[in-house]
């Protein structure tokens, strides 16, 4: 019998990916017979002759259920590189925003057993480390609660169930191609296995699974308070133990990442290294920083400004603010107001000790990480005038009643 695998609740609401393919189907119809509140998001990108039918087909079926659903079409945006990447991203992005207009709790997507014997396929093929192999039934994207419910199933067993319930659903030629890697893994092996074969891959990845977690408690020791990495720590790990500390301080970012054997040998080597300040793109937007002795990850910031206009509290991903009671132990006086709180320009001048010190040789001083410089908030008053900076210090501290926390890494 088929149900959904994870605790979903009938008061909230959720984003379900839907492609008009079995899976989704399949899935569509569980949360409709297990009431659960949600709504259907599709894409049309207009590359098979059945794009616009399926997109017919399933707006009506969700009409005749009284399903609230969002469409996206691509017609007007322009391709980008290689289609597949492209895709992803547009899809992403359209998924966040639905999730953001209704409030959702989690976006549904339809990854069954077989996606995940796929993956895990390439995965050991590619010889890199992963956080994790296989698909998680539960990961965070862009903000959002990603949740897989029906991993547990085969891609047969869904098709049999709509075959069953009489649901509609379209397959997808191109996936019947070789066009693609994971087609290819799928023609040859998915489709080939027996059940045994199919209990040994999944055995494989729950074994792997539990190796990785053992690798990351034995890690964890050299995490520091800040999600951190101390040089001379990381020095006392073996490689793999090093590659899963890493991925405990990518664990916050949200975000998939993969690490070369290769990169992270490179990364052991740096470790003596005499320079202050080293960076390495990881993929996706995520850089590695050791800088001053210590690793850490993390995005690049934007530019960002904010404005109080009276006493009060301010909450942004950059930093909170509760100056309700003053601030006045940080020498910001009510003519003060209102303030500006935005990044630090590196030839900001800030008033100290009787003199004017430009701030970046402050940060200098401070031995501020370098990419944490141009983030650094600085909080100036009406007049444009910096009133009040935070003294930089690797591990958080603040003895002042009103509050001025930094979220930045």
């Amino acid at each position: 019998m088929i149900k959904l695998n994870y605790p979903l609740n009938q008061k909230s609401i959720y984003i379900l990916a839907c492609s008009f393919g079995p899976d989704s189907m399949a899935l569509f119809d569980l949360l409709f017979k297990a009431n659960i509140h949600f709504v259907v998001c599709h894409v049309n990108y207009h590359r098979r002759d059945v794009s616009n039918f399926e997109e017919k087909a399933l707006c009506e079926y969700c009409v005749k259920h009284h399903i609230q659903y969002e469409v996206l079409d691509t017609t007007n945006l322009v391709v980008r590189g290689n289609f597949q990447a492209w895709a992803r991203e547009v899809r992403y992005a359209f998924f966040k925003n639905v999730y953001e207009k209704y409030n959702a709790s989690g976006l549904l997507i339809a990854h069954q057993q077989d996606d995940s014997i796929e993956t895990f396929i390439m995965q050991k093929r590619r010889h890199s480390l992963v956080a994790n192999y296989g698909i998680s039934v539960e990961s965070n994207m862009n903000g959002m609660k990603v949740i897989r419910p029906l991993l547990d199933y085969s891609k047969q067993q869904l098709k049999e169930y709509d075959e069953f319930n009489d649901i509609p659903y379209s397959i997808d030629v191109s996936n019947l191609t070789n066009h693609y890697e994971r087609n290819r893994v799928r023609h040859s092996i998915i489709e080939k296995m027996d059940s045994n074969e199919r209990y040994k891959y999944l055995n494989d990845i729950a074994h792997e699974n539990e190796r990785i977690q053992k690798l990351k408690e034995t890690a964890s020791f050299a995490i520091e308070q800040d999600n951190s990495i101390l040089c001379k720590k990381a020095q006392t790990l073996t490689s793999e133990e090093f590659a899963y500390a890493l991925f405990k301080l990518l664990e916050p970012l949200n975000v998939s990442i993969t690490l070369s054997r290769l990169k992270i040998q490179n990364f052991i080597l740096l470790l003596d290294s005499k320079k202050a300040n080293i960076r390495y793109s990881l993929g996706k937007g995520i850089y590695y920083y050791q800088e001053y002795g210590v690793i850490c990850v993390g995005k690049e910031i934007e530019p960002y400004s904010y404005t109080l206009d009276t006493r009060g509290i301010l909450s942004t991903k950059q930093f909170e603010i509760d100056f309700s009671m003053g601030a006045e132990d940080r020498g910001i006086l009510e003519d003060m107001f209102p303030l500006t709180i935005r990044n630090a320009s590196l030839d900001d001048k800030y008033h100290i000790n009787g003199y004017n010190v430009v701030l970046r040789r402050l940060f200098i001083d401070w031995k501020m990480p370098r990419h944490l410089r141009k983030a650094w908030p600085v909080i100036l008053d009406k007049n444009g005038k910096i009133v009040y900076i935070a003294r930089y210090r690797r591990v958080f501290s603040d003895s002042h009643k009103s509050v001025f926390k930094i979220n930045l890494k």
